[in-house]
């Protein structure tokens, strides 16, 4: 459930954005979740720093968005053809199996397979990318779920996004 709650929360983040409104780092509110085991890396206070490095400099993104409640930390990075929205929850570690499932049950209609770590939903459209590109993924490594969507009207690079969402999940792994 605790999935389920931050991913609305990002939803809601998300219509600040179509709004035309965000916020900077002064009015960023709350502070990032803290590792409850020696092997757990803590996330900034603001995840944009932790996904904009990721993420192409091509796409001229901007920081237009970012929160941390309790356990959830939320980054909207946007353009005017192009947003990338990810949400991380932290889940104790024996919960990781459920709240992926549960992610993926919302934002990819569909359960991971057998052992995978990760869903993605990619529709195509004429067969060609959407330039659509929505992927929960388990991270083991900070103890938490994250869920990344990135969206572009750019017709000329709709066949990028899904390297760039592989990018940004790399991003909770390798930092």
């Amino acid at each position: 459930m605790r999935v389920l709650t931050g991913v609305l929360s990002a939803v809601l983040s998300t219509g600040l954005l179509l709004a035309g409104t965000g916020c900077d780092d002064e009015e960023a509110t709350g502070s990032a979740p803290t590792p409850e085991s020696p092997g757990e890396t803590a996330l900034p206070d603001n995840l944009c720093e932790l996904v904009a490095p990721q993420v192409s400099d091509d796409w001229e993104l901007e920081d237009v968005d970012h929160s941390v409640k309790d356990d959830i930390s939320h980054c909207t990075l946007a353009s005017e053809d192009t947003r990338v929205i990810v949400t991380f929850t932290s889940v104790p570690e024996d919960e990781l199996e459920s709240a992926l499932a549960e992610a993926c049950d919302m934002f990819v209609y569909e359960q991971p397979k057998d052992g995978e770590i990760r869903c993605i939903r990619a529709p195509e459209l004429g067969g060609r990318p959407s330039g659509n590109v929505t992927e929960a993924v388990q991270v083991r490594e900070r103890s938490g779920v994250a869920v990344i969507t990135m969206q572009t009207d750019d017709l000329d690079r709709v066949g990028l996004v899904g390297a760039e969402v592989a990018s940004v999940e790399a991003a909770f792994v390798l930092s």
